[in-house]
């Protein structure tokens, strides 16, 4: 399932020009390169749960919590670093994600962490949470 689930965060990502564009394509899964070119984003998939509805197997929800790192230069104060988050936002809160073999429940953003400047590098921390159902 965490294979298909990151396929289907990276699809949507290239799918949403706007996101796509800022970042130059440079979204990835779990690891940067090791020189990565600023701007860019590494997602990860926290946590796989379950929840049952009604006590029956057939019945259950995936509940994936998925965490999005942003970085870039901070020679601008901080700016496209907002920006980048705004479009995540937009790409992803409360979208239609599409999950072979499953179906969407809901995408729904729950926290944005502080954006911070570390070694001149603005860095923010935006968790989702993904809830489906397999068909």
């Amino acid at each position: 399932m965490i294979e298909i689930i990151a396929k289907s965060i990276r699809s949507h990502f290239t799918s949403n020009s706007d996101l796509n564009t800022l970042l130059g394509g440079r979204m990835y899964f779990q690891k940067a390169p090791q020189e990565p070119v600023m701007p860019y984003c590494v997602f990860y998939i926290n946590n796989v749960g379950k929840q049952e509805i009604m006590s029956t197997v057939d019945d259950r929800i995936d509940e994936v919590d998925i965490q999005f790192n942003l970085y870039t230069n901070a020679d601008d104060g901080g700016l496209q670093i907002a920006d980048m988050a705004e479009k995540l936002d937009s790409a992803f809160d409360w979208q239609t994600v599409t999950v072979t073999g499953y179906s969407l429940i809901k995408m729904q953003r729950t926290n944005i962490a502080n954006i911070n400047a570390v070694d001149d590098i603005w860095q923010s921390v935006i968790d989702y949470e993904l809830w489906v159902q397999k068909n």
